[in-house]
């Protein structure tokens, strides 16, 4: 699949016309494959097309960050919202990237103002609740999670959290069986595991969390 993909783009990279937002899609690509240093000629090279595409910003600094640059990243998100002040994806990396750097007082009027440009979107619904768990306000987290509860499987690092926060309000039953299905649908999701064995010690089930946590204790980095 991976050849395939690389040939379609290869075909497109040939077409004439402008070319940035496939270059930008095609280093994303390679970023998705752990080829850093290809998608990072491929950003650049998108990065020269003018207009310079919103994609191509994204590109790069996505790149940067993979890179532990994250200043740099930081840097771009802010020049693609000078050129497209009303790019979402930009103005949530941008946010990421200051939660990363644990500067939460300047990420957070940024997610009011992601939210208020698209309500619905639970991107931002979700950074604003990272930032309540890193204030430890777990009652907020829950409840704005709840809302978006029908959607957090397919959401594994809002699942966590949401499962946190039920945690730490006293509802580790309910805890246990949103972690024990993110476990059972991906084994090797770590923070799901890793949090999974909390509950169960709380609800008096030793064994159970040791059998859950054993499959890490072997790893190198455990």
């Amino acid at each position: 699949a991976g050849d395939a993909a690389r040939e379609a783009f290869a075909e497109g990279a040939r077409a004439p016309g402008r070319r940035g937002r496939l270059l930008a899609d095609h280093a994303h690509f390679e970023l998705a494959q752990g080829n850093l240093g290809e998608a990072k000629r491929l950003a650049d090279l998108a990065a020269r097309e003018r207009p310079r595409p919103l994609s191509s910003y994204l590109a790069s600094a996505d790149v940067a960050a993979a890179d532990s640059r994250l200043g740099a990243a930081l840097a771009i998100f802010d020049a693609a919202l000078g050129d497209y002040p009303q790019g979402q994806a930009a103005l949530l990396g941008k946010i990421r990237i200051l939660d990363a750097l644990g500067r939460t007082s300047e990420a957070r009027p940024l997610v009011v103002r992601a939210l208020g440009q698209n309500p619905g979107d639970p991107d931002p619904v979700h950074l604003n609740a990272k930032l309540d768990a890193r204030d430890g306000n777990w009652p907020k987290v829950r409840e704005a999670l709840q809302a978006s509860e029908h959607i957090l499987d397919a959401r594994p690092e809002a699942n966590v959290l949401y499962a946190k926060a039920l945690m730490e309000v006293g509802q580790p039953e309910q805890a246990r069986a949103r972690l024990a299905s993110q476990v059972l649908r991906t084994p090797g999701n770590r923070p799901a595991r890793l949090l999974l064995g909390q509950p169960k010690l709380a609800m008096g089930d030793a064994a159970g969390a040791a059998e859950t946590l054993r499959p890490l204790s072997g790893l190198g980095d455990a």
